[in-house]
């Protein structure tokens, strides 16, 4: 063979000056089994052959021509022949491409055949209009009309475009080289366009127009697409890395594809329960490398998106990490969940951010800078947000079974929500609803400040730390921590698992049907409303879940149908009710202070423990244990025994029993105060207009607080007492009136003198 080349050379050489004659140049030729050699410094890299030809100068026209580049490994003694070559179809099975590459895998890296085609030998230019067939190890090609520079090694399609890329298992040289089995599944990925551009030279191949790849489950379509083919000192490197094991590994001979223009991807997830979730992502630019399994999408005019079920991601810059199962969106993320309202779809709840990072593997979605998330009923905004997923129980399993490799996506739905933390100037503002009339005044909306918030599902426990402020209708509540205990709704069922996914805006399912139970704030803990104001360290509110529907009693604590019932103070415990208000009796502020108290809403009735002082004014009222009603107390609790009849006797004798109490609501001391009782060192301090003080004790003190009457009696054999000017009285009953300022003892009045 090499001694046929080097006689062709000779021949060429002699006839030369001959050829070059002009005479010789308008000439034609007929010429059969043509066979041209073309060689780069002085490497033979192509060689054409063509059934017959004619030619005409530098200008050759063949038939039924096929182009064999070489490998440049190839011994040139075994090129076979290329006339009346059989060239597989592209949809070909893979016995059919073992076959055609079984005699050429050694010297050819890629052959061009087309029925029809012209040779321009002065500029090394094949071209033709006719169909042409490219076939190579990595892919196979078909179009109508192509241009091919020999020089560059560039080749162009004219339109029809069609290829078909086979996967690492399917490399016919690797199949028989190493005489490894064929793969019981031949599986392709096809890509269309109207026209094509390849650089051998650098490996680079671009499909334009109307561009459409399937691959399996994932379709993409664009306008342009570059694919960079690895050279062959990377493919060697890739062969030695380790396997990925992802599931759905394209090309080996891929480096990386750039998709430009109208770009959209669409999948159907191999880990999804629902066979007809579908994945979509729309954008102006897609990067895809291989080898890392990085996809980054990119836009100028619009953001690029990902979209699946109800739910829709978008941002300046969005990039997963398919192998280690990584998502990173930079610069104007958003997540948006819609909903389905009969035959309307509107916007459930959005979250946006300037990034967020998903972390399949750690079960962790970050989202940092200017956070928001709004749904229908509040808007939270902080500083950074983690959400901590957990895997549901049929999913880990059979992410078991496929190695680990499932397709990731940041919008997957098949994970529960387990924790979330906020951080750094985190708010809450709930969303009012909208008046029932016009006329009505529009409702203030409800906030909660804090520097820092947990979410805890699995305990349906809400945290919030440092600096909490708490604003609701004008009422407003300040501690160090406040935190907010859920339970199972008894009247919200439950969303259903497959076909709704509430919460997956926030990276996981959450179920819908939670309620609030309980919300107790400590440290630094001060509440104030329109009429009053309390502060202890530690304060716990009780609620209760009412049936949607019911109607709620004037001056009832009551919002989304949950009703406060209960509120428990412990540790230094200071209420207090405003002048301006009138609700005291001398127009002054009226402060009690306590370390225990306890409000019962809805049995109108509040409790306080040790060390109890009762101020109004100049006025106080000291005990150990005082029992407060409010609202209108039932007539047989007013109702006076006669002091004849049995002088002994409290006058104002009250059934302390739950169901005694009346069932108006007051929120604190301050609202509608009908009744104090005081019990254990019961010690009452009256300042006259003179600025002269009047002291009384007992056991027992019966305040009224719209007569301003008080009544103090003590346990046989004690008697209540007053104490004034160095004298003390002792009687069986003390009587008297804050306003009047008299204080009397009734019956067996015994007076002496103070000791000093």
């Amino acid at each position: 063979m090499k001694k046929f080349f080097y006689i062709l050379f000779l021949g060429a050489a002699i006839m030369l000056p001959q050829l070059l004659s002009g005479s010789a140049l308008d000439r034609d030729f007929t010429l059969g089994h043509v066979k041209i050699p073309l060689y780069q410094k002085g490497k033979l890299e192509v060689v054409i052959f063509a059934d017959n030809g004619n030619r005409r100068g530098d200008m050759i026209t063949g038939k039924n021509t096929l182009i064999d580049r070489l490998l440049t490994t190839a011994d040139v003694d075994k090129i076979p022949d290329g006339w009346k070559q059989n060239i597989h179809k592209l949809d070909a099975p893979l016995i059919d491409v073992l076959n055609f590459w079984k005699g050429r895998y050694l010297t050819s890296d890629a052959v061009i055949f087309t029925p029809m085609c012209n040779f321009d030998r002065k500029n090394n230019l094949v071209y033709g209009d006719d169909n042409v067939f490219m076939r190579t190890p990595l892919f196979d090609l078909d179009g109508v009309g192509f241009r091919t520079n020999l020089n560059t090694k560039e080749i162009e399609i004219s339109s029809d475009v069609r290829i078909v890329a086979r996967r690492d298992d399917s490399d016919p040289r690797e199949i028989i080289s190493r005489k490894i089995p064929v793969p019981p599944r031949y599986t392709t990925v096809s890509a269309t366009g109207d026209s094509l551009r390849f650089d051998m030279a650098h490996n680079e191949l671009m499909l334009i127009g109307n561009v459409k790849v399937v691959d399996g489950n994932t379709t993409l379509s664009c306008d342009r697409l570059t694919i960079f083919l690895k050279s062959k000192a990377e493919q060697k490197r890739s062969a030695h890395k380790k396997d990925t094991g992802d599931s759905s590994a394209m090309l080996k001979g891929i480096s990386r594809i750039l998709a430009d223009g109208d770009v959209v991807l669409r999948r159907r997830p191999e880990d999804s329960g629902d066979k007809n979730a579908v994945q979509t992502a729309w954008c102006e630019h897609l990067e895809y490398e291989f080898d890392s399994g990085r996809i980054i999408l990119t836009g100028e005019e619009e953001l690029p998106k990902m979209a699946q079920d109800n739910h829709e991601l978008s941002g300046e810059r969005i990039e997963l990490l398919r192998f280690s199962r990584k998502a990173f969106v930079n610069g104007k993320c958003k997540i948006t969940e819609s909903e389905k309202i009969g035959t309307r779809t509107q916007i459930a709840r959005t979250i946006t951010s300037d990034r967020a990072d998903f972390d399949a593997v750690e079960n962790l979605n970050v989202f940092t800078g200017n956070v928001t998330v709004t749904d229908k009923e509040a808007v939270l905004t902080c500083n950074s947000m983690r959400i901590f997923l957990k895997k549901a129980p049929q999913k880990v399993a059979k992410s078991k079974k496929n190695g680990g490799n499932a397709e990731f996506s940041p919008l997957s739905g098949s994970q529960e929500l387990d924790r979330i933390h906020c951080d750094g100037n985190v708010k809450i503002v709930t969303i009012p609803k909208v008046a029932n009339s016009a006329k009505a005044a529009p409702r203030r909306p409800s906030t909660i400040n804090a520097a820092r918030c947990e979410l805890d599902y699995p305990t349906d426990k809400l945290v919030f730390y440092e600096r909490v402020h708490v604003d609701h209708k004008g009422d407003t509540l300040d501690c160090d921590r406040l935190d907010l205990f859920m339970k199972n709704s008894a009247y919200r069922t439950a969303p259903q698992k497959e076909k709704s996914s509430r919460g997956v805006a926030l990276g996981g399912r959450a179920a819908n049907n939670k309620t609030l139970e309980k919300v107790i704030a400590s440290g630094n803990v001060y509440m104030k409303d329109q009429e009053s104001d309390l502060r202890t360290e530690l304060m716990t509110l009780e609620f209760r879940e009412m049936k949607p529907g019911t109607a709620v009693t004037p001056g009832m604590f009551a919002t989304n149908n949950i009703q406060l019932i209960r509120i428990i103070c412990d540790g230094k415990v200071v209420a207090g009710s405003l002048p301006q208000l009138k609700k005291s009796s001398n127009g002054k502020k009226r402060i009690l202070k306590a370390e225990h108290a306890m409000t019962y809403l809805i049995k109108n009735r509040a409790e306080f423990h040790k060390d109890v002082i009762l101020q109004e004014g100049e006025n106080e009222i000291r005990c150990q244990d005082m029992f407060v009603f409010t609202g209108a107390p039932p007539a047989t609790a007013n109702a006076a025994k006669p002091a004849a009849a049995n002088p002994d006797a409290d006058p104002f004798e009250l059934d302390m029993s739950e169901n005694a109490a009346p069932s108006r609501i007051a929120l604190s001391d301050g609202i509608d105060l009908e009744q104090i009782i005081c019990k254990k060192n019961v010690v009452l301090v009256n300042k006259d207009a003179k600025g002269k003080s009047t002291y009384a004790g007992g056991d027992t003190a019966v305040y009224t607080v719209e007569s301003s009457d008080i009544v103090i009696t003590a346990d046989a054999p004690r008697r209540p007492y007053l104490r004034r000017d160095g004298r003390i009285q002792y009687s069986d009953v003390i009587k008297g009136n804050l306003k009047t300022e008299i204080l009397e003892g009734r019956g067996n009045i015994q007076v002496v003198s103070e000791k000093k």
